[in-house]
This record gives C-alpha cells, structure tokens and sequence, in this order.
C-alpha cells in the first residue's frame, strides 16, 4: 500500500496511523531504504506494510477518524528583540 506523506509526518506517525503499531516504524524504514529518524517530505509517498489483523482495529480508529498524526519537530527562528526595553543591564546592556 502507498501513502502520501502529510506536512510534518514521520515514519512512526505513519506506522501508527497505517498499521496501528509504531513498532512497524522498522519495516517501513526497511520497504523504503530509510533510516527511522529520516525526515520525509510532504506529497512524498511511502510505501507500506499490509496491517496486522492484530493491530486493525487500532488502525481502523485512524482511518474512520481521519486522524493523521504529524510529529516532527520542525526548527522555529525566533526574532532577537532590540532596544532598551529588551536590553538587560550587565548583561547587553553595558554602563561605563
């Protein structure tokens, strides 16, 4: 089965949202010659493995919710604010 890729989603949120089990994380890597911890890219698609009928239920849940997990953790910049009413004294505020 493949899958498209959403914003923000990792090889776990796709283990748990496909197959029910973040422990299929391994053999989702291993079907699309990744590493665990390789950042996908949305409209990527992916390929995965059929859904144990142990874990179906879990992952039936997903699906019939339209619950798509998207956990990766992406670098925020944040704005350096200037000016005296942001500055410290001693320490980038400097009086001589």
């Amino acid at each position: 089965m493949r899958v498209e890729v959403l914003a923000g989603q990792t090889l776990a949120d796709l283990a748990i949202q496909v197959n029910g089990d973040v422990a299929r994380i391994i053999d989702i890597a291993l079907l699309n010659h990744l590493s665990i911890t390789d950042d996908l890219q949305e409209d990527q698609f992916i390929e995965v493995p059929d859904i144990d009928s142990a874990k179906a239920s879990i992952a039936s849940v997903f699906e019939n919710k339209s619950i798509r997990p998207a956990s990766a953790i992406e670098a925020v910049q944040e704005d350096i604010l200037e000016g005296i009413s942001y500055w410290t004294i001693g320490l980038d505020f400097k009086v001589n």
